[in-house]
């Protein structure tokens, strides 16, 4: 997500009888009065003289607004016009610059986006001051996000974000703190990302720009839902998208009706899911794009929920040829790989479940310090291979509960594959919490009555209910390091699993064992190695 705020032309005002036009457009944006704005510099400017400054300025001014108001073609012609006149000051040829941009970010065009920031480095309009220069290496980050090159992309962003904080006040500016934001809620960089947010929304309240009120609410709503906060991400998407919706700045659109479609679809509001969904496509065509692969992504998991096989099919079609070109889906859904994975091998299409593990163990490779994709990769190939250990690590590397949920149901479907009933149950224990976690009640009720029918099987295994012998494989694992001298920590690094996992563990230890200490443990755990 990029901020701009709109063309400032004080202090360049002229002689000209349009530079009282743009003034009084100015007025009006100031109020939020986009409507009135947009059509009063369309009048003016079809009677301004060719080829003036003013006319210039009032043209940039009016592409800036086609940039928000979501018509991005459009204002990069008028962009494009602007950079084709002679003697322009150099403030203008800037604006012209970022409106570009601007515009082909919008439309999704990574590679013209590489093209246009190039252009703005080099130079080659004009020399680039501290806005045109933090706008390029923005769109530097987004094609660098977009092909899988996360530590790229955040390098780019935060030399944006220093660029952006020096940057004048005057003319077109814009602010990557929200992109920033945005890069590191998908990595599960929580904290930084709601700092950055906070300076975002000090930012936008300084310049006291009415029409990017939209932008902090839905980046902070972005947060929320990756942190399981539904309500808390419907209110303030809701709330973000409304004032987009007044002031018709549909540049925000997107990623408020993405949030509000995913909310939707954790609470298994189907009807819900459609209406945001059918929102979202009229801003993100449905194709081989890296916004568009995110739709299908959503549109693919609406069908499963629904029993259509067929449309299932064809959404698994269109990602798996553009996953070769477009990383921004497995980089933002850690849980997409497997899910998709998951989806190809039960519709029997085990060659393509075997190109998007390969995909997304090759995003691993080169991002090797990012957690969230090393688990992704994990629980893939961990599924493919229907390897419970590798499920299990992968479990332990999910920075976010619904695909830490998603790994636990998948290790314990694994185990009941195998006929460990037992540790099946307690995997699909593991998987209900980090659901509930997340908020996803329609999966934590189906994990729920799966844990349940594991456990009536468990309990005609007639395995003891307490003492050494109704431990389950895992929990022997844990007790025996325990029992070495580990913390809880330790252990949970040892075995591949969270912290949360062993906590988890070692309670149903002790509950099992009627003992309330470790010293007791360890004296349980060297009577069981003596027999």
């Amino acid at each position: 997500m990029v901020d701009v705020e709109l063309v400032d032309v004080k202090g360049q005002m002229g002689n000209d009888p349009v530079d009282a036009t743009i003034e009084g457009v100015q007025e009006l944006l100031a109020a939020g009065q986009m409507a009135a704005a947009f059509e009063s510099a369309s009048d003016a400017l079809a009677g301004a003289r060719v080829g003036s400054i003013a006319a210039s300025r009032l043209r940039l001014t009016l592409a800036s607004m086609l940039v928000l108001t979501g018509h991005p073609i459009e204002a990069i012609e008028l962009a494009d016009a602007t950079l084709l006149e002679a003697a322009l000051p150099a403030g203008l040829f800037a604006g012209a610059d970022l409106v570009r941009l601007l515009g082909v970010i919008a439309l999704d065009d990574v590679p013209r986006v590489r093209d246009v920031a190039e252009d703005i480095l080099a130079g080659h309009h004009r020399p680039a001051d501290d806005a045109a220069l933090a706008a390029a290496l923005t769109a530097l980050a987004f094609a660098a996000w977009d092909g899988g090159g996360v530590s790229d992309a955040l390098g780019f962003l935060r030399a944006a974000v220093r660029r952006a904080e020096v940057a004048t006040l005057d003319g077109l500016r814009v602010f990557p703190q929200l992109r920033l934001a945005a890069a590191l809620t998908s990595l599960g960089e929580d904290g930084e990302a709601n700092r950055v947010l906070d300076r975002a929304a000090q930012e936008v309240g300084r310049t006291g720009d009415l029409l990017w009120a939209a932008g902090p609410p839905i980046g902070r709503a972005a947060l929320y839902l990756a942190c399981g906060a539904l309500d808390d991400a419907v209110a303030a998407a809701t709330g973000g998208l409304a004032v987009a919706e007044e002031l018709g700045t549909r540049y925000f659109t997107p990623d408020g009706e993405l949030v509000l479609t995913s909310a939707a679809l954790l609470r298994g509001d189907l009807l819900g899911a459609g209406r945001h969904l059918a929102r979202l496509r009229s801003v993100i065509p449905t194709r081989a794009s890296s916004g568009g692969d995110v739709v299908t992504w959503l549109d693919m998991r609406l069908a499963e929920a629904n029993g259509d096989v067929e449309r299932t099919r064809r959404d698994l079609d269109m990602l798996q040829a553009s996953l070769p070109v477009h990383c921004r889906l497995f980089v933002e859904e850690p849980a997409a790989p497997a899910w998709l994975t998951r989806t190809a091998l039960r519709l029997g299409e085990h060659t393509v479940a075997e190109r998007l593990v390969r995909r997304v163990e090759a995003l691993a490779v080169t991002n090797p310090r990012w957690l969230s994709v090393a688990a992704a990769s994990d629980h893939a190939r961990g599924l493919l291979e229907r390897d419970v250990d590798r499920v299990d690590r992968a479990a332990a590397g999910h920075r976010r509960a619904w695909a830490r949920g998603s790994a636990w149901e998948d290790a314990g479907h694994l185990l009941v594959a195998r006929g460990d009933r037992s540790d099946a149950r307690e995997r699909f224990t593991l998987a209900g919490g980090a659901y509930h976690e997340a908020g996803a009640s329609r999966d934590e009720a189906r994990i729920s009555r799966r844990a349940d029918a594991a456990a009536r099987r468990v309990g005609r295994t007639c395995r003891p209910v307490s003492g050494w012998g109704s431990l389950t494989e895992t929990e022997r694992r844990v007790a025996g390091v325990v029992a070495e001298g580990l913390t809880n920590a330790g252990a949970a690094q040892r075995l591949y699993l969270s912290r949360h996992t062993v906590d988890f563990h070692l309670r149903q230890i002790f509950r099992k064992l009627a003992i309330r200490s470790r010293v007791e443990l360890v004296r349980l755990v060297l009577q069981a190695d003596d027999h």
